[in-house]
């Protein structure tokens, strides 16, 4: 066939000079709706004349219901006729993310955040349940939340961490979507629907999440926010792998990058079937890529980060410089209020959630962190407070030195002494999480 730069309007060539038929069979194995979309994925134009569409194209577009109304409307916009194909130029990006999202079927909303919506939808060829974010885009395109969020997500490829499974934007356009994993609750309605959590299940979600950090921060991204409502959770199931390898798989170079992502509805949480329970993290809005100086932590980075109540000490007194300790600290705080109900550090201004970290904690000296000299936003005007014992904050954990001496490792306030996500998996206070999963 003649080279396609005849047929196409701007920079367009067909992906690895696939001709017609390559890009029909591309699309063979899948539903109608999704082979057109496979195949416009695979064509590298952003617009094409009425002849090299309808040879591209038209055998897939015959193939949809001519009976949906719907669906023949949508293409009749793009200069789809019936038994005569495309009459007129077609954009064909804008055709593409008009489908990928028709292929959606609109249920319920879950919920609103700071960076958009999210609903549940149903995909309407396979019936697969999912969620999609929808965020608004910016005057140059995409958010940096989105970008982070788009990025991290295609990096990392981990069961405990929700999976991408698609990204629908195009321009001109107020919003981007993001197709997410669905799954059935957060941690905080979890917790909240329940007078309280069993050990087994405190220790298996802990252990997971911190297998989804450690993931993370094996291929150098910090979350950033890590908090109850951003670990997602449904009933395990018995074709579900092993939530967690063994930790020395990872601990290597990173693997194969992946996608990952999902979002959370709220459903009834009675006690059948939540015995043992999948966890996933989300909502990487915040997460960024960081590079470890000789060791030490990397930046300077935005201390404007992370939910209040799980913000590591070094982001509330100003150090710019941090690394994925800020992440541990978090697990640390999720760990303690799944124990004991309630948030382990609160106010409402960073400086009185300092105060009353200090108060449960101690007042960190120098002597204890060497880096406090420097922060910005320490003064040894603070008050002296001496340190409680962690039993006292976590009566929870009176009768169990293990779970103390993992949560005092977590909520260390030197980051350089701060228990790391690989090290917290390694404690012996999972060791029979281990053996349940060898169990199977």
């Amino acid at each position: 066939m003649p080279p396609p730069a005849p047929h196409v309007y701007l920079t367009a060539f067909i992906a690895d000079g696939a001709v017609p038929h390559q890009v029909g069979n591309i699309a063979s194995c899948a539903p109608p709706i999704a082979s057109l979309i496979l195949a416009l994925r695979q064509i590298r134009a952003f617009t094409a004349d009425p002849s090299y569409a309808n040879e591209m194209l038209g055998p897939l577009v015959s193939k949809l219901d001519p009976a949906d109304k719907e669906l023949q409307m949508l293409l009749s916009k793009f200069g789809w006729c019936s038994g005569r194909g495309f009459a007129q130029a077609v954009d064909m990006r804008g055709l593409q993310a008009a489908l990928q999202k028709f292929q959606f079927i609109k249920l319920a909303p879950i919920g609103n955040g700071a960076y958009g919506s999210v609903h549940k939808v149903m995909n309407r060829e396979t019936r697969e349940l999912l969620a999609i974010k929808q965020v608004p885009m910016a005057a140059q395109g995409l958010c940096d939340a989105t970008l982070r969020e788009i990025s991290a997500l295609q990096e990392l490829d981990h069961p405990n961490i929700i999976k991408l499974r698609d990204v629908i934007a195009n321009t001109p356009s107020k919003y981007c979507y993001l197709v997410l994993e669905l799954l059935d609750t957060d941690l905080n309605s979890f917790m909240r629907g329940r007078p309280a959590l069993k050990l087994r299940t405190i220790k298996s979600i802990m252990f997971q999440v911190l297998s989804g950090l450690r993931h993370a921060h094996c291929h150098s991204i910090m979350h950033r926010d890590l908090k109850p409502q951003n670990i997602l959770l449904r009933p395990r199931q018995r074709e579900d792998p092993p939530h967690q390898r063994s930790p020395e798989a990872e601990d290597g170079p990173p693997a194969g990058a992946g996608g990952a992502a999902a979002a959370s509805c709220t459903c009834g949480l009675g006690s059948s079937g939540w015995d043992r329970v999948v966890a996933k993290i989300a909502d990487f809005g915040l997460a960024r890529g960081y590079l470890p100086c000789d060791g030490l932590d990397g930046g300077p980075y935005t201390d404007w980060v992370v939910t209040l109540f799980y913000r590591a000490p070094e982001l509330l007194l100003g150090l710019r410089q941090y690394g994925p300790g800020v992440d541990v600290w978090s697990a640390g705080c999720v760990m303690a209020e799944m124990l004991t109900g309630a948030p382990l550090f609160s106010s409402s201004c960073e400086i009185g959630l300092l105060f009353d970290m200090f108060r449960k904690l101690g007042t960190p000296t120098s002597e204890h962190w060497g880096d406090l000299a420097g922060a910005a936003n320490f003064s040894h005007q603070f008050p002296q407070w001496a340190p409680m014992q962690m039993q006292e904050l976590v009566p929870q954990l009176a009768q169990d030195p293990g779970g103390l001496e993992l949560l005092s490792g977590m909520l260390c306030y030197d980051p350089r002494r701060r228990i790391t996500a690989s090290q917290a998996l390694h404690h012996h206070w999972f060791d029979d999480v281990r053996r349940e999963e060898l169990a199977g």
